[in-house]
């Protein structure tokens, strides 16, 4: 597809555009989706417990991390589109390393490589959207872009549950993981611009992007509240389904199912949360949904009835996702110029929070019990809430 111009950003958003999106980020749940449902078995295979296999999550988000700070560079030479590219082509080699590892250490590594897809994956589909839409146009397309992941929890759950069944965890990824990121290339291939934005005109120091952004103290707020939200989500991701099978003995196959309820509610928090945030405005939405999400952690794991801890456990994320989406569309709009390095560092917050919170989840639960890691992790989402609100700014509101 043709380069587009700042010029063109208020062109109508093509179907199949949008399509690319989603699709890239649909991806970047699969892996997750793997070890939510799956982490038990991959422990056994290796003769290890959930709390020890658990850590591949605390790898991921460190490679993730790492990453996403040279992504942050990148960004200012590269274009968003070739970017995205890379991080699609990632997923397709760590799908191979993954069905192949032959030891814990080895799934390690090749699971780690997806911590380095998502580190672009996600900032450039965010920074597409900055680069080519208007500034009221731009959260609910990250809400319907953003719902790719989502969905590929609600439609990859059952359909990993019966490939696990069937073959072996290995052939999730094979089998699921490897042709989604195929299509995934061939439509950004054809569907997503080469960006030509308003701040590519001009050279772009990568050193003066982050002293620009490291003293901004609404964008240091905004990575600051991410990272939170994100202990929180993590810990949830990789854990919660985990407690129900270990608490209350439920298969993986029934488990599979309150995870595909799980994602129908973060599906719907995703495309809601950011069109909300265009109605109502960010700092409303981001005032309220990680105060919910917290609480309602605190809820799900603590709880000793299983229906009801499971019906809170997709309530849950039904804010979890709203507070993520309209949290990344702040960041969005902190800085126009070194967008790409915000969203970067976005999603390099983000995976500082991921790590920390599967490292003290898994601690928590060798020396504890998920009661424990319900009330740590819901404080976590409760403390993001009065960082956005007294240290965060919406510089596209017109409130």
């Amino acid at each position: 597809m043709d380069a587009v111009t700042f010029k063109d950003e208020k062109q109508g958003l093509s179907t199949l555009f949008l399509i690319s999106l989603f699709l890239s980020n649909f991806v970047t749940g699969i892996p997750i989706i793997i070890r939510s449902l799956l982490l038990i078995e991959i422990g056994e295979s290796f003769g290890y417990p959930v709390g020890v296999t658990g850590q591949i999550a605390t790898a991921y988000s460190a490679i993730t991390i790492i990453f996403a700070l040279i992504i942050g560079v990148l960004s200012t030479r590269y274009q968003p589109k070739t970017l995205l590219t890379v991080g699609l082509l990632l997923y397709i080699i760590s799908a191979l390393g993954c069905y192949i590892s032959t030891s814990f250490p080895v799934l390690i590594i090749a699971y780690s490589i997806t911590g380095i897809s998502v580190s672009i994956v996600t900032p450039m589909t965010a920074t597409i959207i900055g680069d080519v839409l208007v500034p009221d146009r731009r959260s609910s397309a990250l809400g319907l872009a953003g719902a790719g992941t989502p969905f590929s929890v609600l439609l990859g759950s059952p359909t990993i549950s019966y490939i696990a069944g069937q073959y072996g965890w290995r052939s999730a990824f094979i089998f699921f993981m490897l042709p989604v990121s195929v299509i995934g290339i061939t439509l950004v291939y054809f569907w997503i611009p080469n960006v030509i934005s308003r701040y590519d005109l001009k050279p772009k120091s990568a050193s003066g992007g982050y002293r620009k952004i490291f003293s901004n103290r609404s964008a240091i707020a905004c990575f600051l509240g991410a990272m939170f939200v994100s202990i929180n989500i993590s810990n949830v991701l990789t854990y919660c389904i985990s407690s129900f099978r270990e608490r209350f003995q439920v298969s993986a196959g029934f488990a599979s199912l309150i995870f595909s309820g799980q994602a129908v509610a973060a599906f719907s928090g995703t495309i809601i949360g950011g069109n909300l945030a265009n109605k109502l405005g960010k700092k409303r939405i981001i005032a309220l949904a990680p105060l919910l999400l917290g609480l309602l952690t605190i809820s799900t794991f603590s709880i000793g009835a299983f229906w009801l801890s499971a019906a809170l456990s997709i309530i849950l994320w039904l804010f979890g996702s709203s507070s993520s989406i309209v949290g990344r569309s702040l960041s969005l709009e902190q800085d126009a110029e070194f967008r790409g390095t915000m969203m970067s560092l976005h999603s390099a917050a983000v995976g500082v929070g991921s790590a920390l919170g599967t490292m003290i989840g898994g601690f928590i639960l060798l020396w504890y019990g998920y009661s424990e890691l319900g009330y740590i992790l819901g404080a976590f989402g409760i403390f993001s809430v009065l960082i956005y609100h007294f240290f965060s700014e919406d510089p596209a509101s017109n409130n």
